[in-house]
């Protein structure tokens, strides 16, 4: 079975690869942000390629490319493209003609899946993986204890979450526009730190979080920004956070492994290919 695997999102496809090409031959044809790259080059890679399957990655310009110029079989959405996008004047058009036609379609978080419905009663739930080899538990607690976030433009920190860090003794990190870590580094740099703080604006885990709960760090999500105070108080504890440690590494294990989503998708891709025109 030769399926070819368009664009990428937060290194879903990446991660996956190794255990995809197990039992698949995968022409992976990623795209950078660039104009060129996204429009013309990505259509001419896609016009000059051939396979069984046609798998993309985000339901905007290049689901619409690959069911324009060969056949969208599988349509895996991410986030924005259907947060966002999809209600938009300007890309709206071109999400639901993409989740409509697509023979298949899957959403990465569960929060999508209500957006989705309305268009296709068969979406499903195809959940983000996480190289769990290569983020891997931490060895030691820090001291003084350690939190890291990400920022990101459409996400906040909760009110008064800074000050009750502190107040708790725990060092808190921004990681700011000058931190440029490569995706390679994040399994040791996620490493280095106890907490995760996550986006709270969207009820989902973010996929930096679920690799953080993979190296065995605690984490202020979605859910806890209704009780701050409680739960960096907890945090402040050293044996809540080694409990949490190991309940989240099996977390992800069980249900964000890259090598079993990976061989879902492997079904999902003999099940299509096996019905393709």
């Amino acid at each position: 079975m030769k399926v070819v695997v368009v664009n990428d999102c937060s290194h879903v496809m990446e991660d996956m690869l190794p255990f995809l090409e197990r039992n698949a031959s995968v022409l992976f044809l990623p795209r950078s942000r660039g104009f060129f790259d996204k429009t013309f080059g990505q259509a001419y890679r896609v016009l000059r390629s051939s396979g069984d399957v046609f798998h993309v990655n985000y339901g905007l310009q290049d689901a619409w490319l690959v069911r324009k110029l060969k056949r969208l079989d599988v349509l895996w959405l991410h986030g924005s493209d259907v947060r966002v996008a999809l209600a938009s004047r300007k890309w709206g058009w071109m999400v639901r003609g993409n989740i409509k036609k697509a023979k298949r379609v899957f959403v990465a978080t569960s929060d999508l899946l209500p957006l989705v419905q309305p268009l296709r009663e068969d979406v499903g739930l195809l959940p983000r993986p996480v190289r769990t080899d290569l983020f891997r538990p931490k060895c030691v607690l820090h001291s003084p204890i350690k939190a890291v976030y990400f920022p990101k433009s459409y996400d906040c920190l909760p009110d008064g979450l800074v000050g009750l860090l502190k107040s708790k003794g725990i060092s808190f990190t921004v990681v700011d526009g000058q931190m440029r870590i490569r995706y390679a580094d994040m399994p040791s740099f996620l490493a280095s730190f106890d907490i995760f703080v996550d986006q709270t604006t969207i009820p989902e885990l973010s996929k930096t979080c679920l690799e953080a709960l993979s190296c065995g760090l605690a984490s202020v999500t979605f859910q806890d920004k209704e009780h701050l105070e409680k739960r960096v108080g907890e945090l402040a504890d050293g044996l809540v956070l080694s409990r949490e440690a190991l309940r989240n590494r099996e977390f992800v294990l069980k249900y964000h492994s890259a090598e079993k989503v990976a061989q879902r998708l492997i079904r999902i891709w003999k099940d299509v290919g096996g019905n393709s025109e």
